[in-house]
């Protein structure tokens, strides 16, 4: 069935002078645009009216509704659209006697005397609507300035943690000392803003707002897969709103939302990792192996993607990956037998392991700790064999398989020589934590990697050996030391904090070496 849709280019003044108001729906985000880029809104504007141009705004996506036909919702856009609102109000402080700035930034209420702003934010995050109607109002201006500007007339951002406040500030000051220059100018530059600046909203309707916001989220992701910089978690984000308010259960939606930004913020995740690792969850589930898709497009257009099912069961799904990161997190650096093999396996070059480890947890839970080692052994054996690459992905998407159809997970290990013990480059601090638990060293909660005889310690050694020899045992296992922290000091201080003996020798370094590759060698081997 076609869409219903309307695109036509229109001027700022159109878009604004009218009985409709725009509403920005729970589902977007917050408002974010930063000094740079309204400074180059301002810029384009101006330049374009010195050099007697129109100028395009870009698009907005719509959708109106038959129950509710005063109100657009705005579906994509609204950054263009505020910005532009603020301006407009910018303007009308400057010169209040001009009466069709105060229509184009209000609508009448259909009681009393009181307007309403144009432009109202439903975002759950923040209080953008607050600071929009306190804009609206006009009663803050010079309690901002005094707050957020210095004497030279700039806004201090580090005082002003409020992006839409910041922006108006900033626009403010630079169409003030506009209006300075020259009064006449600006009123001029006015005009052309109202009637040679263009948008072009793309209206989608139907019977109900719910079914056009459906409608305009098509547009709005077709759009968005075009190139445009949208983050894929805000494209699920609307989807699963959509779902809730059409069952009216948007306020339980939006509360599970802000539980779910809240927990990756303190965790350090961005929404789309974690969105990335229930993806393969779900590709385990179905039995798949193969080459990733786009994210995007997993979750949007498989048959089998649990988008399309109930939003409370996927919110429920993401929540349970982020409680059993947060385990992995907690187990990493407690003194728990789990502990070693996961420091091993983070120090690794990749987070490809990571989503073997997440998927094994989220199929069998954390109860039986002897096979969660188990695996977890195999899993290092594997990657570290494999060497500093991310061709350990098709190995893991079929383990990760074989995982959720409850099927034996067993890794190929290829031969390792030991020369590649010695030279791994980025992977030389997990062949010295996995030295360093193989001797059965209690966990470290933090550690980091020292070597034992520095350049700078050579000519203290015992027996003073010959120095070109320092290069050819500096990144020996047998020199690389695990320690609680980095201790600094003379080479004395070092052993001593160590516990290694006041004294050292070349010969002590090798012999030291020849231990630790027994024991790596034995554990790659699977013999361990």
């Amino acid at each position: 069935m076609a869409l219903s849709l309307n695109a036509e280019q229109k001027s700022v003044k159109s878009i604004f002078l009218n009985e409709e108001q725009y509403i920005i729906p729970s589902f977007q985000r917050p408002y974010s645009w930063e000094h740079e880029q309204c400074l180059q809104l301002y810029t384009d504007l101006t330049n374009a009216y010195r050099e007697d141009r129109d100028y395009f705004v870009g698009n907005i996506i719509l959708a109106k509704g038959d129950d509710s036909p005063s109100k657009l919702h705005l579906v994509d856009g609204q950054q263009r659209l505020i910005t532009l609102w603020l301006i407009l109000k910018v303007l009308y402080s400057l010169y209040p006697e001009m009466r069709i700035l105060g229509k184009l930034v209000s609508i009448e209420a259909w009681e009393g005397e009181n307007s309403e702003k144009k432009i109202t934010s439903e975002i759950f995050e923040n209080d953008d609507d607050g600071t929009l109607q306190e804009i609206h109002q006009s009663q803050m201006l010079d309690t901002w300035i005094a707050s957020y500007m210095n004497k030279g007339g700039e806004v201090n951002e580090n005082r002003c943690n409020d992006r839409i406040i910041a922006n108006y500030l900033w626009f403010y000051t630079w169409f003030r000392n506009y209006q300075q220059r020259s009064a006449e100018r600006c009123k001029n530059f006015i005009k052309f803003l109202l009637e040679r600046v263009h948008l072009l909203p793309i209206e989608l309707t139907g019977s109900t707002i719910n079914d056009a916001c459906g409608k305009a989220l098509t547009i709005f992701e077709t759009i968005n897969n075009r190139g445009m910089n949208l983050a894929d978690a805000d494209i699920f984000k609307a989807r699963l709103y959509n779902k809730a308010a059409l069952n009216r259960q948007t306020d339980d939606f939006i509360q599970r939302w802000i539980e779910f930004k809240a927990e990756c913020d303190r965790q350090g995740y961005g929404m789309d990792e974690i969105f990335r690792f229930y993806s393969h969850i779900v590709r385990g589930k179905e039995g798949i192996s193969g080459s990733e898709k786009n994210l995007r497009d997993f979750f949007l257009n498989e048959d089998f993607s649990p988008l399309h099912g109930s939003y409370v069961e996927f919110m429920d799904s993401l929540m349970k990956i982020l409680e059993l990161s947060d385990y992995l997190s907690e187990m990493t650096v407690s003194a728990s037998c789990i502990a070693p093999w996961l420091q091993v396996l983070e120090a690794y070059t990749n987070q490809y392991p990571k989503y073997a480890v997440l998927n094994y947890l989220y199929v069998n839970g954390y109860e039986n700790t002897d096979e969660f080692i188990g695996f977890l052994k195999r899993l290092v054996r594997y990657v570290y064999s494999m060497g500093s690459t991310t061709a350990v992905k098709f190995d893991i998407y079929s383990a990760i398989k074989r995982t959720s159809w409850n099927e034996e997970v067993t890794f190929p290990v290829k031969p390792i020589t030991e020369w590649e013990f010695h030279t791994s480059g980025r992977l030389r601090t997990g062949f010295a934590l996995l030295a360093y638990y193989l001797q059965g060293k209690v966990p470290l909660s933090r550690y980091a990697i020292d070597r034992l005889v520095k350049r700078t310690d050579w000519k203290s050694l015992h027996g003073q050996p010959q120095e070109e020899l320092y290069d050819s045992i500096a990144n020996l296992q047998g020199n690389l030391l695990v320690v609680p922290q980095l201790k600094r000091g003379t080479l004395h201080a070092r052993l001593s904090a160590y516990r290694i003996g006041p004294t050292v020798s070349y010969e002590y370094i090798l012999e030291r070496n020849e231990q630790q590759l027994v024991l790596l060698k034995k554990f790659m081997t699977g013999y361990e």
